[in-house]
Protein backbone atom coordinates (compact mmCIF):
# COMPACT_ATOMS: atom_id res chain seq x y z
CA UNK A 1 0.00 0.00 0.00
CA UNK A 2 2.97 2.24 0.84
CA UNK A 3 4.20 1.88 -2.67
CA UNK A 4 1.16 2.50 -4.08
CA UNK A 5 0.74 6.20 -2.04
CA UNK A 6 4.25 6.52 -3.47
CA UNK A 7 3.87 5.94 -6.89
CA UNK A 8 0.72 8.64 -6.74
CA UNK A 9 2.98 11.51 -5.25
CA UNK A 10 5.91 10.57 -8.05
CA UNK A 11 3.24 10.94 -10.62
CA UNK A 12 1.68 13.99 -9.14
CA UNK A 13 5.05 15.63 -9.34
CA UNK A 14 5.33 14.59 -12.22
CA UNK A 15 1.83 15.93 -13.85
CA UNK A 16 2.89 19.40 -11.62
CA UNK A 17 6.18 19.12 -13.63
CA UNK A 18 5.51 18.27 -17.38
CA UNK A 19 1.49 17.47 -17.93
CA UNK A 20 -1.53 20.15 -17.18
CA UNK A 21 -2.36 20.40 -13.83
CA UNK A 22 -5.79 19.92 -14.80
CA UNK A 23 -4.75 16.37 -16.32
CA UNK A 24 -3.23 15.13 -12.59
CA UNK A 25 -6.51 14.25 -10.93
CA UNK A 26 -7.75 12.09 -13.71
CA UNK A 27 -4.19 10.40 -14.25
CA UNK A 28 -3.99 9.89 -10.61
CA UNK A 29 -7.98 8.63 -10.93
CA UNK A 30 -7.48 6.18 -13.61
CA UNK A 31 -4.27 4.88 -12.13
CA UNK A 32 -6.23 4.35 -8.30
CA UNK A 33 -9.12 2.71 -9.99
CA UNK A 34 -6.74 0.44 -11.80
CA UNK A 35 -4.75 -0.13 -9.21
CA UNK A 36 -7.67 -1.12 -6.80
CA UNK A 37 -9.73 -3.40 -9.25
CA UNK A 38 -6.47 -5.94 -10.18
CA UNK A 39 -6.03 -5.86 -5.99
CA UNK A 40 -10.05 -7.16 -5.67
CA UNK A 41 -9.56 -9.56 -8.18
Amino acid sequence: MLDFLIDILMLCQYCHKSVSFFLCPRLIWRYFVQHTSTNLD
